[in-house]
């Protein structure tokens, strides 16, 4: 399948599938070939048999170059796609690839931000095709053999009056990528003044609501765009910020990553 491609655009095809954080083979998805760009382009996606076409979430296309040309079938209420955004659109008149967009990867320019745009790939691509939104389908197997059994586990011995130091003072030295607590401000404020309170936009939940005066005008931001992935003379938008609350916030920032899109959806799901 990859005879064509050079070593260092397969090895980051081999990173994109393999990575732990990404959701570029799961929830049944598989690669398969198409005879495009010169045996050079495999895609992504569910195979539906014979006769039917595919149903796609990626295409990966290997340069010359060494890097490669990722696209994605993305959520548009993610954002992700448009000037100043990771993806520039790949949409040229064909309206399956409405909502697909292009971002080149290379060894020295691959944004960790990827995984999370995958991961709001699948859940999109998933959800307009109807997958199911779980994990990849168990086969002949019987309902008996998913129930693991119970195991009595050895109940640890702590000690209560045990002592640990804490409040040591340490010095440390780090780089670390400003948040711009003016734009941060500004969102809470449009927000306010759009809505009349700080919701978080994934799980519902309103400090103000819950904890009275106290809890007014408090949230916290989610930057859409990972600040990992951005350089010095980057700029964002309000529309790149998200207002969440805190457990939400540290729920996005742990693998795989999710969009806050994907985290409702899950949300959603628990509570259906």
């Amino acid at each position: 399948m990859f005879q064509n491609w050079n070593e260092s655009a397969s090895r980051l095809f081999k990173r994109l599938q393999t990575d732990a954080r990404s959701e570029l083979c799961k929830h049944g998805a598989v690669v398969y070939p198409v005879n495009m760009n010169k045996g050079r382009e495999v895609r992504v996606g569910w195979i539906r048999g014979s006769g039917k076409s595919n149903l796609c979430m990626a295409r990966i296309v290997a340069k010359a170059n060494g890097s490669i040309d990722l696209y994605l079938h993305l959520d548009p209420n993610a954002g992700l796609i448009g000037e100043g955004k990771p993806f520039r659109s790949a949409f040229h008149g064909n309206e399956t690839d409405r909502d697909m967009g292009k971002l080149n990867l290379s060894e020295s320019d691959f944004p960790e931000g990827v995984f999370e745009w995958i991961s709001c790939a699948s859940q999109h691509c998933r959800r307009k095709h109807g997958i199911p939104m779980t994990g990849p389908q168990v086969k002949s197997v019987s309902p008996a053999s998913l129930v693991p059994e119970k195991v009595a586990k050895p109940v640890p011995q702590i000690d209560p009056e045990e002592q640990f130091r804490e409040g040591q003072r340490n010095l440390r030295m780090h780089h670390e990528a400003e948040r711009n607590a003016e734009a941060i401000q500004q969102k809470k404020r449009h927000v306010l003044a759009k809505t009349g309170c700080l919701q978080c936009e994934a799980c519902g939940f309103d400090f103000c609501d819950t904890y009275g005066e106290i809890g007014r005008g408090f949230a916290e931001c989610h930057h859409r765009i990972p600040i990992s992935t951005l350089k010095e003379e980057s700029t964002i938008t309000l529309n790149q910020l998200a207002i969440v609350c805190s457990n939400c916030h540290r729920m996005l920032h742990r693998p795989p990553y999710l969009t806050v899109e994907g985290l409702r959806e899950i949300l959603r799901l628990s509570n259906a």
